[in-house]
């Protein structure tokens, strides 16, 4: 049998050094491959339950007071943008706050019955990992060996669907509880002294390129935790002008003194398009939608801001 090359695809992704794109001895040219500044990119996103919404922002909206179940499990996919189909592999680790739950990782195969990846090396495996301890998630694509008869051969995987939105490449559930402190959280890609997220370009096996994400080209997915209704920032049960005054009050507070002057129930729920900031946009889509309740009657919040931000 033919000896095993001293590449292995795994360990040499954890070993990796933090810094993107890596000098090398014998590889020092970054656009030898045309590569530049390109980077695959890592997302999230949740699939929408009776317990949330999902705000146009891709954000998860959790109002502990409408809840039905003291426990929500939310489906997350885990996703991979490459539209140069330069990934060979990838680790992708990802961890949050520990009273938010993660569990039951499971592969694609696993959940939908097939790969939704055009594999090209017989030894192509996938490592899930959960770390209960460490409250953190991994996943390895690919575990491959490279063999001396092959090291020119190119190695790469390629979603079999229209877009990378088709062909997660992990899934898993985040576990909210009712009895969560409100505010704003976050799952995250990461990197950390163990190792954790890293990418490799596959040419050949003889010519790697190995980077490490930053925030640029990883996607969280933020979480939002409160006790009232979108938008509903005085509590009262409607979204109405006094609710579209106090955000743009607290929009002129963050101007003025960094602070928005709300509470952390009051934050999340301001932030109606869940892009993270309390501004007069979201004061602009309460005033929106109390004008047109008054209109046409009754609609969900949540809707007529993606059907308006689509607009635009």
């Amino acid at each position: 049998m033919k000896k095993l090359t001293a590449l292995i695809a795994s360990a040499a992704m954890t070993a990796v050094s933090l810094t993107a794109f890596p000098a090398s001895a014998d590889t020092d040219d970054t656009d030898k491959y045309g590569i530049g500044d390109y980077s695959p990119k890592l997302y999230f996103t949740a699939k929408e339950n009776d317990d949330i919404t999902i705000l146009s922002s891709g954000k998860i909206y959790y109002n502990t007071s409408a809840v039905k179940n003291d426990h929500t499990n939310v489906t997350v996919n885990a996703y991979i943008q490459d539209e140069k189909k330069y990934i060979g592999g990838f680790i992708a680790r990802w961890t949050t706050d520990p009273q938010i739950g993660l569990e039951n990782l499971r592969s694609p195969e696993a959940e939908y019955g097939f790969l939704p990846y055009k594999i090209t090396e017989k030894y192509y495996k996938i490592g899930l990992t959960e770390n209960k301890t460490k409250h953190f998630m991994n996943v390895y694509y690919p575990q491959l060996s490279i063999r001396e008869d092959n090291l020119d051969n190119q190695f790469f995987f390629d979603t079999t669907g229209e877009n990378s939105d088709d062909s997660p490449f992990a899934i898993f559930d985040a576990v909210l509880s009712k009895d969560i402190k409100a505010g704003n959280y976050s799952i995250d890609y990461i990197r950390d002294n163990l190792g954790g997220t890293n990418m490799i370009y596959m040419m050949t096996a003889k010519d790697t390129k190995e980077f490490v994400p930053d925030g640029t080209n990883t996607k969280s997915l933020s979480i939002g935790i409160t006790d009232r209704l979108l938008g509903d920032i005085d509590n009262n049960g409607v979204v109405d002008g006094s609710d579209a005054t106090l955000c743009l009050k607290a929009f002129g507070n963050a101007l003025s003194s960094g602070d928005t002057g709300l509470t952390e129930e009051q934050e999340v729920c301001a932030d109606v398009d869940g892009n993270g900031v309390v501004d007069g946009s979201d004061a602009t889509l309460i005033l929106k939608y109390f004008s047109y309740q008054l209109s046409f009657g009754d609609t969900d919040f949540n809707e007529l801001i993606k059907k308006d931000l689509n607009k635009n």
